[in-house]
């Protein structure tokens, strides 16, 4: 030891250490625990027994020193290579106690023997260290040290996975070659494990015993310090990706932004473009309906003003026959009224023709909507021409009758007047023709607004089932504004249960806060009960020994009483007068002793009787460790939830937000 101590002297100033642990304490008076109470209180030290009575002389000691040993933490566990139930095998020699089986080390002690197997409750380097975990981040200057002081090193080392953050180990194992030696207690695979680990060994220190020694182990600094490098690097270059696909996923969900806001534009656009043709297709209707009215009316006018002229006519066929009854001379001139038919028909072919012929140009120039008022107009002024020959008809009515009464008076006169007649009879004819010919335009244009008035009905058609799916979708609208807020409603009242829930739950932490004050209680009073119990244990330890104490005294005083009778005998044929005082005085002795071995074995059952109360409370109370561990860890996820609650909260009021921002716009 006297090599190691000062390399750690050494080590101390070089690395300085932020954490010592100390596996295998003892009763705190081995040279690692006095090295590492009376170092300076820089660092913070942790000491780990597992034997329930060198713990409890662990505590005694370190609460003699007071306020020197501030910065040491001690803790009654049994570190192993994975947690759960271990046997703890209680040899002959309180040093070799541990995890291995006395039988493994008979090559060293053939002596050693096996007092007890205790089962108790394991955990791992990993659970010493498990605050580390959480400042892996640390300065350059602090350092992790790590000392077993028992065996196999081996197992407990390489059972961790927190072993980077440890840069000293100091190991006890086994030197030389061995016939047997057990898993992971021999220098080599320590050396073996640390070295993959990053660590060198610098220093080797042998015991009382050749086969036992401590390793010192120190971290590669170059080796430590390029791996950190390494790892820096690669997680730079982790987080320098991760930063890159954030940035590809914010691009792609502002991308998506600008593509539903277009969108969004896109159909509030549309629907005012709708709109709007509803409106402009309701103001047409209204002006193709107007239209319609208009025609009709003048339709049933040129109706009645071609009866009124039908009769006319049919009133002066009539005067027309009387005459030619009257008259013997009517078959020439009907012969040329015959054929001056002929020709009218012929004429009236042509003119037929040509309203074909025009016919066809009013489809050509009804598919242009803005030469409709014009052909209106020139339909307007058509009509006023047909009411001029209508009245020049009229006029021409009365003249016949004014002439027709002169015909009775002078026959010479008729030729003249058939004369005139036929004259007369040729423009009433071409007045005809060309009534006739504005009839058939005024049907043309009757089929051409009736066509109009199908397409305006198809287009009011169309426009129907427009507005039925623009109600539709209205429909579809409101029925999923309804859903949203039903969903709305339920998750209100989702968020509702779950704020009865937190209350619930609330109260439970509060209950199980008032329980958690009781056990850490009920905890205090236990400690006070096993502070009693130890000090009476120390009470009994201390008579114990004093018993023994005073049973060596006696045994000396046998063996010397021994002597004494030895003597005696060979004096016996000198002292046999003497010889019943000395048997009495004898068999008064051996009394005695009986009595003082019957006091000893009853001191030693009232002390198995303690040490078993007293594992029984240390059980207890790690129990109750535990329990308070699981209370924390259920305050914990309780607090979790309530943030997750929070956040849902938040969601929803979010979704809210969108909602109404939706039913708004």
């Amino acid at each position: 030891m006297n090599t190691i101590i000062p390399w750690l002297e050494h080590l101390n100033v070089l690395m300085p250490s932020g954490h010592i642990a100390l596996v295998g304490a003892g009763n705190g008076k081995g040279v690692w625990a006095q090295w590492l109470v009376h170092q300076a209180g820089k660092s913070r030290v942790t000491l780990i027994e597992a034997e329930p009575l060198q713990y409890a002389m662990l505590q005694r000691t370190l609460n003699a020193l007071g306020e020197r040993v501030r910065h040491c933490e001690i803790h009654n566990a049994l570190v192993g290579a994975q947690p759960g139930t271990a046997s703890f095998f209680v040899t002959s020699s309180q040093q070799e106690s541990g995890l291995l089986e006395p039988q493994s080390l008979l090559n060293l002690w053939p002596n050693l023997q096996t007092e007890e197997i205790r089962e108790l409750s394991a955990i791992t380097l990993d659970t010493v260290y498990g605050d580390l975990g959480e400042e892996a981040e640390r300065p350059l200057g602090e350092r992790h040290w790590l000392i077993i002081d028992c065996l196999p090193a081996g197992e407990l080392l390489r059972a961790s996975s927190k072993l980077d953050l440890v840069d000293v180990v100091i190991a006890r194992v086994l030197l030389g070659e061995l016939q047997s030696v057990p898993v992971g207690a021999s220098l080599e695979e320590v050396a073996e494990l640390l070295q993959q680990k990053g660590m060198v060994q610098v220093a080797l220190e042998a015991t009382r015993h050749p086969g036992i020694g401590y390793a010192l182990f120190v971290r590669d600094a170059r080796a430590a310090l390029h791996a950190q490098v390494q790892t820096h690097h690669s997680e730079c270059q982790k987080l320098r990706l991760d930063g890159e696909e954030q940035a590809k996923l914010l691009q792609e969900f502002q991308a998506q932004i600008e593509r539903l806001t277009q969108a969004k534009l896109i159909v509030e656009t549309q629907s005012q473009e709708r709109v709007q043709q509803l409106e402009q297709l309701g103001k047409v209707r209204d002006e193709q309906a107007k239209r319609v009215q208009e025609h009709q009316a003048q339709i049933e006018q040129l109706t009645r003003t071609k009866a009124a002229a039908n009769k006319h006519l049919q009133e002066r066929a009539q005067q027309l026959e009387q005459l030619g009854k009257a008259r013997d001379e009517q078959a020439k001139l009907a012969q040329d009224r015959l054929a001056q038919i002929e020709q009218l028909t012929q004429a009236k072919a042509a003119v037929d023709k040509q309203s074909q012929e025009r016919a066809q140009q009013l489809e050509q120039l009804g598919k242009a909507h803005d030469e409709q008022a014009k052909l209106a107009q020139e339909r307007q002024a058509q009509i006023e021409q047909l009411i001029l020959v209508k009245a020049a008809a009229e006029k021409l009515s009365e003249e016949l009758g004014q002439q027709l009464e002169p015909l009775g008076k002078a026959r010479d006169e008729q030729v003249k007047l058939a004369q005139g007649l036929q004259e007369q009879a040729k423009q009433l004819q071409q007045a005809m023709a060309a009534a006739e010919m504005q009839l058939q335009e005024r049907a043309q244009e009757i089929e051409h607004l009736k066509k109009l008035s199908d397409e305006q009905v198809q287009l009011s058609q169309e426009r129907r089932v427009q507005v039925e799916q623009l109600t539709k979708a209205k429909a579809v609208a409101e029925k999923q504004s309804q859903e949203w807020a039903q969903q709305l409603e339920q998750l209100g009242k989702m968020r509702d249960r779950q704020s009865e829930l937190a209350q619930e739950r609330q109260v439970q932490i509060e209950q199980l806060t008032q329980a958690i004050i009781a056990a850490e209680k009920q905890l205090k009073e236990r400690v006070q009960q096993l502070e009693q119990v130890g000090k009476a244990h120390d009470h009994q330890r201390n008579l114990a020994q004093e018993r023994q104490i005073q049973i060596e005294q006696l045994t000396h005083a046998k063996r010397a009483i021994e002597r004494q009778e030895q003597e005696r005998v060979h004096q016996v044929a000198l002292l046999s007068q003497s010889k019943d005082e000395g048997v009495k005085l004898n068999l008064a002795y051996e009394e005695k002793i009986q009595k003082l071995v019957q006091a000893k074995n009853d001191a030693d059952t009232q002390l198995k009787i303690a040490t078993e109360k007293l594992l029984i409370k240390q059980k207890e109370l790690i129990r109750l460790q535990f329990e308070l561990h699981e209370i924390k860890i259920d305050k914990k996820n309780r607090e979790k939830i309530q943030l997750e609650l929070d956040q849902a909260e938040c969601h929803i009021e979010m979704t809210k937000d969108i909602l109404s921002r939706w039913n708004g716009e």
